[in-house]
């Protein structure tokens, strides 16, 4: 979150926002981890939005960029504790577990094919 220009925009990424007012209630990004996969990054909804769809939305619009940029595989990491229902969320949309990826060996690794 230091340098969003660079970590995202300037790395075949995007980071996206939305408002209610002047307040911020989610975000989502991906960055380009090579010319065929991104990484699903930041997808965060403020509690109170919870089960209003915008996480969902948020993370179509995601995958939908992510296509147009060529990308065929998209992959993430989670906490599984802290975070089991949003990873219950990606199962959901299609995602599915792949081996550890990265340093966090304590997270889940999940893939989607775009």
């Amino acid at each position: 979150m230091d340098d969003i220009q660079k970590n995202y925009f300037e790395n075949g990424g995007i980071f996206l926002a939305m408002f209610d007012d002047d307040e911020m209630i989610c975000t989502g990004a991906i960055r380009k981890l090579d010319d065929e996969r991104c990484e699903l990054k930041r997808l965060w909804l403020l509690h109170e939005y919870h089960g209003q769809g915008l996480g969902y939305r948020m993370l179509i619009e995601l995958l939908k960029i992510a296509r147009d940029r060529g990308y065929k595989r998209m992959w993430l990491q989670t906490d599984i504790d802290a975070q089991s229902r949003a990873a219950d969320f990606y199962r959901q949309i299609g995602f599915y577990e792949i081996p550890h990826y990265g340093d966090r060996t304590d997270d889940i690794c999940m893939e989607m094919k775009l």
